[in-house]
C-alpha cells in the first residue's frame, strides 16, 4: 500500500492531480495499492484521480483525524505528499516519505529521515507543477528496491555480492 496525501495547507504548495494520478497508476502497475487521503477540499480531485484498484479515503464532509492518518501511514510502504505537518509526522514514524517541495526550501524543511527522497523545484521554478511524475516514480522505484532487498534478507536471500 502506498499513501498519497493530497492536502497541502496552501494552494501554492499543492501538487497537481495529473502528477498524483500518474504516480498512483505507476504504483498500481508495480503491485502496490495506492491510497488517496486529504482534506474535504481535495474530495473532487480525489474522485478524478481514483482509478480501479485504488482506495479513496478523502472525506466528503469531515477531515481524517490525526490518529487515523497515523494508522494509514504506519500501514503504508511509503507516503507521497507535499510539505505538510502530516508528511513530517509520517517521517517521524519512520515511514519512507517522498516529500514534494516547490516554494519551500527542502534543504531546510525536508523530512529529516528521508532527505534523499525529496522531489523539488525549489532551485529552479519553485512551481509544484514542474515536479514530474517520472521523478517521483524514480524515487518510488528506490523504495520498492529497498523493500525487496530487506524482504529477501529477512528470508535469508542476499541480493548483493
Amino acid at each position: 500500500m502506498l499513501f498519497f496525501f493530497l492536502s497541502a495547507g496552501r494552494p501554492i504548495k499543492g501538487w497537481n492531480k495529473d502528477g498524483f494520478r500518474d504516480s498512483a497508476a505507476f504504483c498500481l502497475s508495480n503491485g502496490y495499492t495506492p491510497v488517496l487521503a486529504g482534506s474535504v477540499e481535495e474530495f473532487s480531485m480525489a474522485k478524478e484521480i481514483c482509478l480501479e484498484g485504488m482506495i479513496n479515503l478523502v472525506p466528503k464532509e469531515k477531515n481524517m483525524d490525526v490518529e487515523n492518518f497515523c494508522r494509514v501511514s504506519l500501514g503504508s510502504s511509503a507516503v507521497v505528499g507535499p510539505d505538510t505537518g502530516l508528511v513530517h509526522l509520517s517521517d517521524a514514524l519512520n515511514v519512507p516519505v517522498i516529500g514534494l517541495y516547490g516554494p519551500t526550501r527542502p534543504y531546510k524543511f525536508a523530512p529529516y529521515n528521508n532527505q534523499e527522497l525529496v522531489g523539488s523545484t525549489n532551485h529552479t521554478s519553485k512551481s509544484m507543477n514542474d515536479i514530474s511524475p517520472r521523478d517521483v516514480n524514480e524515487r518510488l522505484k528506490e523504495i520498492f528496491r529497498i523493500r525487496l532487498d530487506c524482504s529477501a534478507e529477512r528470508l535469508g536471500f542476499y541480493t548483493s555480492m
